[in-house]
């Protein structure tokens, strides 16, 4: 629902229609649920990272971005298919260039699982619907 602070929450609001949209097709917890920020935290090989994720579902495409302390990184090859997702973003950091895959599971308001950072191992992530 909308809150009644007298400044409409367009956010809230975006979501609230999307929900409705989805009910009306018959998707009630279909992809559309993962629509909205996620504050991650990315357990790297060098420690832990904070991120933003900003996603948003189409059908079974699913866009966004990431956003850290390198700065913003669209979100590449996203696809959701019911609780599973899947996106890629480019990183470039101190070993140059590199392109970490992400796998994960929503579970309501909390979104979990791991991250390949190219030839340099694996990670998990973990985070709650900001």
């Amino acid at each position: 629902m909308v809150p009644r602070t007298g400044t409409l929450d367009a956010y809230r609001l975006y979501d609230a229609c999307m929900r409705v949209y989805a009910a009306a097709q018959g998707n009630v917890e279909g992809a559309m649920a993962i629509d909205g920020t996620w504050n991650l935290k990315l357990q790297t090989p060098m420690g832990e990272r904070p991120v933003v994720l900003r996603l948003a579902a189409a059908g079974a495409t699913l866009t966004g971005a990431m956003v850290g302390q390198a700065g913003e990184t669209p979100l590449l090859n996203g696809s959701v298919d019911g609780e599973k997702a899947a996106w890629s973003v480019m990183f470039s950091g101190a070993m140059g260039e590199m392109k970490l895959d992400f796998e994960g599971t929503l579970d309501g308001d909390a979104l979990g699982g791991t991250v390949q950072f190219g030839g340099f191992g694996t990670g998990t992530f973990d985070g709650t619907r900001g």
